[in-house]
């Protein structure tokens, strides 16, 4: 699972999964009230660990409770039905969020970041669980305490110290993603610019001997045929073609070009995206097929609308923050995958699936 995660590192689980699992937090009226409460606690939560990362533990508990608590809302939207792979996708989404916490409140600690005591109280007098007619309740949270620390495995304090420390991290990189004026024109351009375009697939599983020579005979062939203009009437040269390489032709539909995606339906296909780009009436082609899989795809500009640069002022903030938003993502990402891989992390035992409440 550790390797899996490495190579596919990325944090789709949200900050409800935390908001979730902290359903009793420590609440800071002095260090002697609240030790007195963990301290003959000590050793009486769950020992078994769900990871140790950098030599830090995370307790099984906690990972159980953060597991429930998404299950549960699946539950709710497949009525009861969780294929078993999406309970493995649940249970390694889980466990990653949980992991890229503890480095990133770890990265905290190494820059000198901290979580004062009053950002502590000010956290818990505001958490919804520990309220009574908006005001907050001491005693009520006191009585919360032995089961946070029976679930979960971990102090409270500790527990919730962590959490603010990974969300001030997380703050910081956010804070530090800037966008220039050219950024947000170019962002407006590809958001802006639809296309329309010819796609034609060619399956290549087909041809077994002489592959490569047939493969480059049907290429040059297709490419003729989409630079050839259409006749008046008749079929058009590359209709010809459809029944002897069973081509599938179809039209994209406009689309901008931030949604890339759907000219060629992988996001990984960089050649065709850089073809895709420069397309123009003066230039409609690209000029080779595009590799996805087994395939060869073709495509043929039929249509092009400009971006209104009239409406870039008008559109500049709602621009801004839908770019920053993606760019604050993507580097959050890039940062927990680096850490992720230079972290010594050590899974005790298989992870199993929790039994969730019914």
């Amino acid at each position: 699972m550790l390797n899996q995660m490495r190579r596919h590192a990325k944090g789709w689980m949200t900050k409800g999964i935390l908001g979730a699992m902290t359903v009793g937090l420590i609440f800071y009226f002095g260090y002697a009230g609240v030790r007195k409460v963990t301290r003959g606690m000590s050793g009486e939560g769950k020992k078994a660990v769900a990871a140790v990362v950098n030599g830090e533990e995370i307790p099984s508990g906690k990972f159980e409770q953060a597991y429930e608590g998404q299950i549960q809302f699946y539950k709710q939207l497949t009525k009861g039905q969780i294929p078993p792979a999406l309970e493995e996708q649940v249970k390694e989404g889980v466990l990653q969020k949980l992991i890229e916490t503890k480095l990133f409140a770890q990265q905290a600690k190494a820059i000198g970041l901290s979580v004062s005591d009053k950002e502590l109280l000010q956290e818990i007098t505001s958490n919804q669980a520990f309220l009574q007619n908006g005001v907050f309740n001491k005693k009520l949270y006191l009585e919360r305490l032995p089961s946070y620390q029976e679930e979960m495995g971990i102090d409270y304090e500790s527990a919730l110290r962590e959490e603010l420390l990974a969300d001030k991290f997380e703050n910081l990189i956010r804070n530090s993603v800037a966008l220039s004026d050219a950024e947000l024109k170019q962002e407006f351009l590809l958001a802006n610019t639809q296309l329309n375009l010819q796609k034609v697939t060619l399956d290549t599983s087909s041809f077994k001997e002489d592959r490569e020579n047939k493969i480059k005979e049907a290429e040059t062939e297709i490419l003729a045929a989409l630079a050839e203009k259409a006749p008046a009437k008749g079929p058009s040269p590359l209709e010809a073609l459809k029944k002897k390489y069973t081509l599938k032709i179809e039209d994209t539909g406009l689309h901008s070009l931030r949604d890339k995606v759907a000219f060629i339906g992988d996001p990984q296909a960089t050649d065709a995206y850089d073809c895709i780009f420069k397309l123009s009436p003066e230039n409609p082609t690209c000029l080779r097929g595009i590799a996805v899989g087994n395939d060869l795809v073709f495509l043929k500009l039929l249509e092009k609308k400009e971006p209104d640069w009239a409406k870039f002022d008008e559109q500049k903030e709602e621009t801004r923050k839908s770019l920053l938003a993606r760019r604050q993502a993507l580097t959050l990402k890039q940062i927990g995958d680096s850490l992720l891989k230079q972290a010594s992390i050590r899974l005790p035992n298989p992870l199993s699936s929790p039994k969730s409440k019914s």
